[in-house]
């Protein structure tokens, strides 16, 4: 259990877990068990604690979130470890995304959608662009028997490469590239 005031519109904690901790000394200095109400809202002494989006701190010289709409996300331990609410000055949308940050004014935007297949003119240029197009030469050249001389194939006498083909799922890992890195790397070429 986590008790907690609101001193000066900032949330103060304190937990059993904490040295000294005194159950009758924090609940004379004020303090309410920080409780989750039957609807899901947390309350201090019956007043509701508005839920932000983001919570961050600095660990180490750099910046550790936890995000309100993870599954196990619990606002008082949260608070307690010394997480606060994360904003930037006039921003209007928060996003975290590859667990970094983003934030905007304005409406947000939408998700770009990854195009499940780009000409090959658009792919060799894209991996042209981002310097890896030797490195497909390379790893085609590598692969051996069969699946190698198919893959050569394919990739030589193929119109469009798809995003979910054998060959894609077995080139990207030799190029380094994560799946949302590949999936920037379609968008990338359907741009071209």
């Amino acid at each position: 259990m986590i008790y907690a005031k609101i001193e000066n519109s900032e949330v103060v904690t304190r937990s059993p877990a904490d040295a000294g901790f005194d159950l009758a000394a924090t609940l004379a200095a004020g303090f309410s068990p920080f409780e989750r109400g039957q609807d899901g809202s947390w309350t201090i002494d019956g007043v509701a604690v508005v839920v932000a989006p983001i919570y961050a701190t600095m660990v180490e010289g750099a910046i550790a979130s936890r995000n309100a709409s993870w599954d196990g996300f619990d606002l008082p331990s949260t608070l307690h470890a010394g997480f606060g609410p994360f904003a930037v000055p006039d921003a209007s949308w928060l996003s975290v995304v590859d667990d970094v940050i983003v934030a905007g004014t304005g409406p947000a935007p939408e998700p770009v959608a990854v195009p499940p297949v780009v000409t090959m003119r658009q792919a060799r240029i894209a991996l042209s662009r981002t310097g890896l197009l030797s490195q497909v030469d390379a790893a085609l050249a590598s692969l051996a028997g069969q699946e190698g001389e198919e893959a050569r194939i394919e990739w030589e006498f193929s119109m469009v490469v798809e995003r979910h083909r054998p060959l894609v799922q077995l080139l990207a890992p030799a190029l380094g590239l994560t799946d949302q890195q590949l999936d920037e790397l379609f968008i990338l070429a359907d741009t071209l």
